[in-house]
């Protein structure tokens, strides 16, 4: 079988290759109501790596990223997931921990901003209390030095009492990265970032990512090829067979758009099917 025979490539690169993974997913399968919507997925990501996630529409793409933090149960709530998911060589699926801790560690940016229609200040504050953080004296600095890391604080510093939904889309997704950002997350997923935005905040909002990954691994799920081979280090592909979607071909990114190993892969990236 052609996935069987790409992880079975994957498997045989040596072992020194690549440092111990910050994240892990083992066998994940996705069930609904007896249908598969996601097959036996396996891969690793690594420190300070972005790795793009790449695939038709209807192919698993979103389903995987949403299981990696147990966001699955919130869009699901009938979906059954087997296999485990290991962040920093601990299995945090199966586990018994609370969901909203590890969404503290495993964070994610959805395809449409959603910030929450009071303040910019409160909108920040709120992910603090969220994550445990009782020190309100330290909020200040805190949410300013999260706005400078997505490049807001400049323009924002003086509007923190706006609300935070009457800021530019691009302004908002930004936010929304900052809000995030406040709990320390080891990862950070992406769903289509850029797709309700112009070129101008997207390119902002790319740039955002790259600088991102120099203190924790990224994993973006984007329909952009060009975005994909822009931003990523490594690119998976999924592809729908028989109803369940699979994970037909991982590697460097490079490989993938340039030079792949299966056919339905160079098929997509060539844009000869959607």
């Amino acid at each position: 079988m052609l996935v069987e025979r790409t992880i079975t490539e994957q498997m045989s690169e040596p072992a020194t290759a690549r440092p111990d993974p910050a994240l892990q997913a083992n066998g994940i399968t996705v069930s609904l109501n007896g249908r598969k919507l996601l097959r036996d997925v396996s891969l690793s990501v690594q420190p300070n790596e972005i790795m793009a996630i790449i695939g038709p529409s209807g192919c698993g793409k979103t389903t995987f990223l949403t299981t990696l933090n147990r966001m699955i149960h919130h869009t699901l709530p009938a979906a059954t997931v087997e296999g485990d998911i290991v962040l920093n060589g601990r299995r945090v699926f199966p586990s018994d921990e609370n969901p909203a801790d590890l969404r503290c560690r495993i964070a994610m940016i959805f395809q449409r901003p959603n910030p929450f229609p009071f303040s910019i200040r409160m909108n920040m504050e709120f992910a603090l209390k969220a994550a445990g953080d009782r020190d309100k004296a330290s909020y200040p600095d805190k949410i300013e030095k999260n706005l400078r890391a997505v490049n807001l604080w400049d323009a924002l510093k003086d509007r923190l009492n706006d609300t935070a939904t009457s800021l530019s889309g691009g302004e908002q997704q930004r936010l929304c990265i900052a809000r995030a950002l406040l709990s320390g997350p080891d990862v950070v997923l992406f769903d289509e970032p850029c797709s309700a935005l112009d070129p101008i905040s997207s390119t902002a909002v790319e740039e955002l990512i790259s600088e991102l990954k120099t203190e924790r691994s990224i994993v973006i799920v984007t329909h952009n090829l060009a975005q994909a081979a822009r931003i990523s280090d490594h690119c998976a592909f999924f592809f729908s067979e028989d109803g369940s979607g699979r994970l037909m071909e991982l590697g460097p990114t490079d490989q993938i758009m340039n030079h792949p190993r299966q056919e339905t892969t160079r098929a997509y990236v060539n844009g000869e099917v959607c």
